[in-house]
């Protein structure tokens, strides 16, 4: 598996960053785009890498936050990408209001605008993009220290818990990795979901957000339950934040993810 960082919240020399994230995934002969990021400084890092994200057969959103949609507004990407295949919740295009920011949080583009761009698809279960590429849907949420906060509401005033939030499992060469947007569901909900869903009881590889932030306990626990994965390639970004990054970092090996990176694992 090869995946080309279009987008993080660091650069590498050379390439653009901001807050969000969007990889390009080479997997078992296929290629996918698994997030837009907030801008089009995907496109941007792309052409840089000499990576054409028309190539992609489909495109993967882990979940409906600006941060990770904004490339697939029309004056962010031109006509790159028209037409292709969407995969997303069912919620991911719903309206969010940030109680943090104060203003809309969600994706730039509405469901109606999505149907007439893309071919979309929507699925809350488990998605097989190929034999060896299964978009997770919806994450069960099992452990009692994850995914409790409420950071929005949604247009009906209710709390949002974000149920769109999602990850990719990529089985290659008999070994299986996770590939996530920000873990809001929980980054060892996601890791235990794709080992049940795909039968594997050991993790290769885990990378993108883990949405940890703090000292406290979740950012604890998480440590704790990371530890007993033994998770060879660990790679934790975009909204890994510290105190919590320099916390895991301490007890965990973590590689580093910038914009303008290659990882093959």
């Amino acid at each position: 598996m090869k995946i080309y960082i279009l987008n993080d919240n660091v650069a590498n020399n050379g390439f653009k960053a901001e807050h969000g994230l969007s990889y390009f995934i080479e997997a078992n002969g296929r290629k996918m785009l698994f997030d837009t990021g907030p801008s089009d400084v995907f496109l941007r890092n792309a052409k840089k890498q000499k990576i054409d994200p028309d190539e992609a057969e489909i495109i993967a959103l882990s979940h409906g936050h600006w941060d990770h949609t904004n490339g697939l507004a029309e004056k962010n990407r031109g006509k790159t990408l028209e037409g292709k295949p969407l995969l997303a919740h069912p919620d991911t295009f719903i309206y969010r209001y940030s109680l943090r920011r104060y203003a809309h949080h969600g994706a730039p583009i509405t469901e109606d605008e999505a149907n007439a761009h893309f071919n979309l698809i929507y699925s809350r279960e488990p998605y097989k993009i190929d034999e060896g590429i299964i978009f997770l849907g919806e994450i069960p949420r099992r452990t009692s220290f994850e995914s409790s906060k409420v950071l929005a509401i949604k247009s009906d005033r209710q709390n949002d818990y974000i149920k769109d939030d999602t990850a990719i499992a990529v089985i290659e060469q008999n070994k299986l990795h996770i590939v996530t947007g920000c873990s809001h569901s929980g980054i060892i909900n996601i890791a235990n979901y794709a080992k049940e869903i795909t039968g594997f009881s050991q993790i290769e590889t885990i990378i993108g957000g883990f949405h940890l932030q703090g000292s406290g306990m979740q950012t604890i626990e998480t440590i704790n339950h990371l530890e007993k994965l033994r998770v060879p390639n660990l790679y934790p970004s975009h909204c890994t934040m510290d105190p919590a990054l320099t916390m895991l970092r301490e007890r965990v090996p973590c590689g580093e993810v910038k914009s303008g990176d290659v990882l093959e694992f």
